[in-house]
């Protein structure tokens, strides 16, 4: 089974290609909303694989594996929901693969991170009035010597076949679990398009389309939000208002300051290698697929060995005619100085109507 992610930039398009395939006969897409992030996340399995394998150190390992099953409860709910009912027990299995060993010691450096957890219960303690006696008590035991430190649980590891292991573990969660039917499942922003080999690595089959648009369209659809056009995802979303959608994407983009939106286009696109020669990334440009629609789902189709003859909803989730409304935006805003700010100080980003 193959794994196609599609992930942008921010408001760059992804979700027309994402549309785009689940036209495709044999597609289990995930919804709209949904983002698979455990291997991208911070203290997810690209860190975990930094921490147990290319920056080793006893303490970075036992840290990452603690804070990877921290990360793990949080987004159990969620995951359990749209992935596997299983998600916890399959993560915790995964987790006890990579640990070779264990060490009790009084003294380790837990507390040094979990001192956040100390103060909400010290907080706690004093708001009840609790607290100046749970210092009393716990001096007694001290003193009659019936307290004693509790051990650290300490995981040893050495990382040894890490990607194997990993593999297994996300092939459980996505596949094994998947209707046969289903050739392809299709992911959002699961791998992140800046440098997506590693996290590719830990697939059998997996492609990752990153999707670029012309930096003025970005801007002028956001500041002309209500007038372009609005995916239904977003336009009848059950969880967030329209209105709170656009204010998420003013703030992540940094539309209400054009040198913040600038400044996040140009780090964006300069820590992106582009040069990567892994047949595994697809880089496309949303204006393409609008403007030329038969040639550039020609090309994607046959990068991701997809045959033609498959596309039987043709139009139905992705209409180039109706989104064609979102090329050129930036000229109603033409005279804008804001606009030829973004055109001098991103110039190379600018897509070519030649």
């Amino acid at each position: 089974m193959k794994i196609i992610d599609v992930s942008g930039f921010g408001h760059s398009g992804k979700t027309a290609v994402s549309d785009l395939l689940r036209e495709v006969k044999g597609v289990e897409a995930h919804d709209h909303s949904f983002e698979f992030g455990l291997i991208r996340y911070a203290d997810g399995i690209l860190d975990l694989h930094s921490n147990l394998v290319d920056n080793w150190s006893p303490i970075r390992s036992d840290r990452a594996i603690k804070r990877f099953r921290e990360l793990c409860l949080k987004l159990a709910s969620g995951y359990s929901k749209h992935l596997n009912p299983s998600f916890l027990e399959i993560s915790d299995k995964y987790i006890e693969s990579l640990i070779d060993g264990r060490l009790f010691i009084n003294g380790w450096f837990d507390p040094l991170y979990d001192q956040q957890k100390l103060d909400i219960n010290r907080e706690i303690l004093k708001k009840f009035g609790l607290l100046e006696i749970a210092k009393v008590f716990a001096k007694i035991l001290r003193n009659k010597k019936v307290y004693e430190a509790k051990k650290t649980e300490v995981f040893i590891s050495s990382g040894s076949d890490f990607i194997l292991k990993t593999k297994k573990y996300l092939e459980e969660i996505f596949i094994l679990n998947k209707s046969i039917k289903s050739e392809f499942i299709l992911t959002n922003n699961m791998f992140e398009p800046f440098s997506p080999t590693s996290a590719l690595d830990y697939f059998e089959d997996a492609y990752c389309i990153a999707v670029e648009r012309d930096p003025r369209d970005i801007y002028a659809s956001v500041i002309n939000y209500d007038q372009s056009f609005i995916p239904d995802f977003e336009e009848n979303n059950k969880t967030y208002s329209k209105n709170y959608l656009k204010g998420l994407k003013e703030d992540m983009l940094g539309i209400m300051n054009v040198q913040s939106f600038i400044t996040r286009q140009k780090i964006y696109y300069q820590r992106t290698n582009s040069s990567i020669d892994d047949d595994r990334i697809i880089r496309i440009k949303y204006e393409d697929l609008v403007l030329s629609y038969e040639s550039t789902v020609e090309y994607l189709f046959q990068r991701l060995n997809i045959d033609p003859k498959n596309h039987f909803k043709k139009n139905v989730y992705f209409d180039p005619n109706r989104s064609s409304i979102n090329v050129g935006l930036w000229r109603k805003f033409a005279n804008n100085d804001e606009i030829r700010m973004v055109e001098e100080e991103l110039s190379v980003q600018l897509y070519s109507f030649n």
